[in-house]
């Protein structure tokens, strides 16, 4: 379930996991620090398809807004999940990825929109905003820091 237009993908071992965003963070789509990163949805809450895709990209580029940020999985592979108020804990290999989070419009009024987080094994991942809707307005450089969410 999405809520408050975001869906965060952390390192569980953080105290904490969520992020603040910035009007900065918003119109560039995600807010990012090391082990945490929080991707702004096409929809503001609801029910969504999450996929996750550990492997290769698929080198068609289709969502709606696709980004592309670093992102390293720790030693014991685990990962959250998670809108605000709850989360999931899956388990990846670990390593470090060029983590693309892709989401798609809902196709039908009766279907689900979806959100792919692909992980793909990468020694040198980038931040870049791929594809940006007409929500997103990132700019010419991505602020790449954020700060923890209080309370």
């Amino acid at each position: 379930m999405v809520t408050h237009s975001q869906i965060i993908i952390f390192d569980p071992s953080l105290d904490v996991g969520f992020n603040d965003w910035t009007d900065q963070h918003v119109a560039q789509g995600f807010s990012w620090r090391p082990g945490s990163v929080a991707f702004g949805t096409l929809d503001e809450g609801g029910p969504h398809l999450v996929r996750l895709i550990v492997g290769a990209h698929d080198s068609n580029v289709a969502g709606a807004r696709v980004i592309d940020v670093p992102f390293h999985v720790p030693p014991d592979g685990r990962i959250e999940v998670a809108s605000i108020p709850s989360g999931q804990q899956l388990h990846v290999p670990p390593g470090t990825y060029q983590l693309r989070f892709e989401a798609f419009f809902a196709a039908s009024d009766d279907a689900l929109p979806v959100i792919a987080l692909r992980f793909r094994p990468n020694d040198e991942p980038v931040f870049a905003v791929v594809v940006a809707d007409s929500d997103l307005n990132p700019g010419p450089e991505l602020l790449l820091t954020a700060q923890p969410a209080l309370g």
